[in-house]
């Protein structure tokens, strides 16, 4: 969704265009592609994955890239290593390569690109938030650590690990204009931003084997429908789909990467302080009883995903069956609930609605299903543009989101639970939960398992967030060859698609 893995990220842009059709893998086609959230900025220290992920890796590369199963692979990082005590991490950086602009892509490059990458401010600056100082060193890059981060290396395959051109950095024109040493450079003159993303061949790439296409379109679509009939027309040949449309697709002939990257439901982000009933957490846990998750899956979703209580995967060793039937649906249960809580007599909450996604269906069963226990929803209609700034920037009392659940356990903290995360927009923290993410940071792989169990103990019982269900993700491909789905995002990173 970022999405972020995020995201996260299910922001929609509001314009659609159709790219050419092509052959799968055949040097001189062009590779068209579908995407549901246009980028902010182009701006390398800006970059963001989940859905926004192509737009930066066409233009740039990363220090380390991803296997489809999440393995690290070098990139223009051919060799890591760390001290003992890994708190110093030194990254050997690959010698020819040039951005497009003709200057050299070396190790002062890469440490001007990781501290704008960590300063900047962009979406995930705290991906790099453990970087004490970086320094180059003949050949090779050095990142002095302010404690070890078991995420690093997952980070700088991801959206820190974006290297863009030094004499583009800072530049507004960097929004817009993108200097990489990545496949493929914008052709600014055919791309209608917001709407139509063009991209050719950049002829001096250094890794032409791996670039199967001569040319890139990314289209954006306003809504399900136009994603929909694009697949289905051929316009495109991939694109992330909802699971409302899966059976349509495959009876067209579509094929599916499917994974369960995302846990939806209602994520809260007014939980501290007393100015909004989120921050009672037998409201939250109200809330979390007022919903029958399975008839809602089988409604909302056709019944692709599980149900769950707990924002941990089913991959996690913090994971734990027990907690699914934490909160069971009853509105007698959370009525009790909301009679223990500071506010028996009810409150009203904000949220977002961004009905082009998630339809209009959910949003009347979230009003009624809350309303029975005297929670009222102040509904706040959004557009792709702003939804998840505003959710960034801790606009509403809680929103409906399908998150991302990184199979990194310190990143998978870093996005939602520890204060100053991603997407922990209202800085939410309790001790123990505080103590027990510093003492798996420094804990022995044997030791990690209880304390990730220990932390989710936390979260659930305390109701940080209001899971539904896993949601089955689905990337909807035809004449192109994606060999599986991508761990850790929502559609597959570009270089592995063929």
């Amino acid at each position: 969704m970022k999405s972020f893995k995020a995201l996260a990220a299910v922001a929609i842009a509001a314009a659609l265009a159709m790219g050419s059709v092509t052959g799968a893998g055949a040097a001189g086609k062009t590779l068209s592609l579908g995407a549901i959230a246009k980028p902010v900025s182009l701006a390398a220290d800006q970059a963001e994955y989940g859905n926004r992920a192509w737009f930066y890796q066409a233009v740039y590369d990363s220090l380390l890239v991803k296997a489809e199963d999440g393995t690290l692979k070098a990139g223009l990082a051919t060799k890591w290593s760390y001290n003992a005590l890994q708190t110093q991490l030194t990254l050997t950086i690959r010698t020819g390569v040039k951005f497009t602009d003709g200057t050299a892509l070396n190790a002062a490059a890469v440490v001007k690109n990781i501290i704008a990458n960590r300063d900047k401010n962009g979406p995930t600056a705290n991906y790099l938030a453990s970087v004490k100082q970086v320094v180059a060193d003949g050949n090779n890059v050095i990142l002095g650590l302010k404690a070890a981060d078991p995420a690093l290396l997952d980070y700088l395959a991801n959206t820190a690990g974006t290297v863009g051109a030094p004499s583009n950095i800072g530049k507004a024109s960097a929004a817009t204009s993108p200097i990489g040493s990545g496949p493929y450079i914008l052709d600014k003159a055919k791309t209608r931003a917001g709407s139509k993303y063009v991209y050719t061949a950049n002829p001096n790439y250094w890794n032409k084997a791996n670039r199967k296409y001569d040319a890139l379109v990314i289209s954006i679509y306003e809504d399900t429908t136009a994603m929909t009939n694009a697949l289905k027309s051929g316009a495109i040949q991939g694109g992330n789909v909802t699971t409302t449309t899966v059976n349509t697709l495959k009876a067209a002939g579509l094929k599916m990467a499917s994974g369960y990257v995302d846990a939806k439901g209602i994520y809260f982000s007014s939980r501290s302080g007393s100015k909004s009933c989120i921050s009672d957490v037998n409201v939250r846990r109200a809330i979390n009883t007022a919903f029958d998750r399975a008839a809602m899956l089988q409604s909302l979703d056709n019944g692709f995903g599980k149900v769950t209580t707990q924002y941990f995967s089913t991959a996690s060793k913090g994971y734990d069956t027990a907690f699914d039937k934490k909160y069971a649906y009853s509105i007698d249960a959370a009525k009790a609930l909301m009679a223990k809580s500071s506010f028996p007599n009810g409150c009203t909450i904000t949220m977002p609605t961004f009905a082009p996604y998630f339809g209009e269906a959910v949003y009347s069963i979230i009003k009624a299903q809350l309303g029975k226990i005297g929670v009222t929803v102040k509904e706040i209609e959004e557009t792709g543009g702003t939804f998840i700034s505003n959710i960034l920037g801790g606009k509403y009392d809680a929103y409906l989101m399908q998150f991302e659940r990184a199979g990194n356990s310190w990143q998978f903290l870093n996005f939602m639970i520890t204060k100053g995360a991603t997407f922990n927009t209202d800085n939410y923290e309790e001790a123990t939960v505080t103590k027990l993410i510093a003492d798996f940071a420094k804990a022995s792989a044997a030791k990690q398992p209880a304390i990730l169990k220990a932390i989710n103990t936390e979260l659930v019982n305390n109701a940080w967030f209001c899971p539904w269900y896993a949601l089955q993700s689905n990337f909807a491909y035809k004449g192109i060859v994606v060999k599986s789905a991508q761990a850790g995002n929502i559609i597959p990173f570009l270089y592995n698609i063929k």
